[in-house]
């Protein structure tokens, strides 16, 4: 008796099923996607300043009172690779800034400062 290709686990079709994508509750802080970011609460939100790749991490950042910031941050940092220029020195002040602002809004930004804190005790 054969089997169908539902019945047979080996089966190849099966292994390119894609798989859902992850949310943002199950997504590393430090990992990118190429995915774009959708807002389910507003699907027909002008996102106008938004790249429409944008990883989920910098998403989350810019839902946040530490919007500005974080983009002030971002482009130092994007500033600085292009030009090849050391960006921890380069961007001191705007990481600072943009730190001070997450700590006062711990209440958005407390699951990144959680995996800085254990990050930085990895190390």
């Amino acid at each position: 008796m054969s089997q169908t290709p539902s019945e047979n686990p080996t089966n190849p079709d099966q292994e390119n099923t894609p798989k859902p994508p992850k949310t943002l509750e199950t997504l590393n802080p430090n990992q990118e996607s190429s995915k774009p970011v959708q807002d389910n609460e507003n699907p027909g939100q002008d996102l106008e300043e938004e790249e429409e790749g944008e990883c989920p991490f910098c998403a989350y950042m810019k839902g946040g009172e530490c919007r500005e910031a974080f983009i002030n941050w971002e482009k130092c940092v994007e500033e600085g690779e292009d030009n090849g220029e050391d960006i921890v020195e380069k961007c001191v002040q705007v990481t600072m800034a943009l730190t001070k602002c997450m700590e006062a809004n711990q209440d958005y930004y407390a699951p990144i400062l959680q995996a800085e804190k254990v990050s930085e005790e990895q190390r």
